[in-house]
């Protein structure tokens, strides 16, 4: 008999702990919602005049029970109201969360077990909104990284990243550009409840103090 296939870390933290909470509401109007994977897909190309992908801030597979994706049941108008983030396609390409491998899954269920509250942050974890506000944070931090903005492996991220679709630098322009709609997408959830006020402040400071920190990073690593 041939031996099983080794689960997955997310697969095995979903069947623990259960999908990520989606009670995002009904959008009517999806292109209007500033920060919505729908209104974020309108954006053609980046500052550069590079493809541009559109990021679940928060995975869409995460929100999906078990076995199930956006393909099936309404996976796909969740996918659609799912706060998202416009970037450069490279740079969504090299994300910690797209793909597949050790280091993605990992970190997919770490995002998941903060759905669920299991991680710390710079804050109370009493309510989903806290949940919610510290996945973002992850989220946010690992967007703008020596892996995704230069191609290069880290030894948190140690994927080689040899596909066509995973070459070349993401410029610093097109970083901040993608940034700009992460800020997008903050007020987005908070406009729906989603977050807090006080999130709000915290999590646009995550990503000011990202953006701000953009030209020494390129500068150290020789772009």
């Amino acid at each position: 008999m041939a031996a099983s296939r080794k689960r997955k870390a997310d697969q095995i933290s979903k069947d623990l702990l259960g999908p990520a909470p989606s009670n995002f509401p009904p959008i009517k109007r999806a292109k209007q919602e500033l920060g919505t994977y729908t209104q974020q897909s309108t954006y053609k190309k980046t500052p550069s005049k590079a493809s541009v992908e559109v990021d679940h801030m928060s995975p869409d597979s995460l929100h999906q029970a078990l076995g199930s994706s956006r393909k099936s049941g309404g996976g796909a108008s969740l996918s659609k109201r799912l706060p998202a983030a416009a970037m450069n396609k490279t740079q969504h390409r090299r994300k910690l969360t797209t793909g597949s491998g050790n280091a993605v899954e990992a970190h997919r269920a770490y995002l998941l077990n903060a759905h669920h509250g299991q991680v710390p942050f710079a804050g109370p974890m009493n309510t989903t909104q806290d949940h919610y506000a510290a996945v973002l944070e992850v989220e946010f931090r690992s967007t703008a990284t020596p892996p995704t903005l230069f191609g290069q492996p880290t030894i948190h991220d140690p994927r080689p990243f040899d596909k066509p679709s995973q070459q070349g630098v993401v410029s610093k322009l097109d970083a901040e550009w993608g940034m700009d709609r992460q800020l997008d997408m903050v007020k987005r959830i908070k406009n729906t409840g989603h977050i807090t006020g006080e999130h709000e402040q915290h999590l646009m400071d995550v990503v000011t103090e990202q953006r701000s920190g953009l030209a020494d990073l390129y500068k150290t690593h020789g772009f």
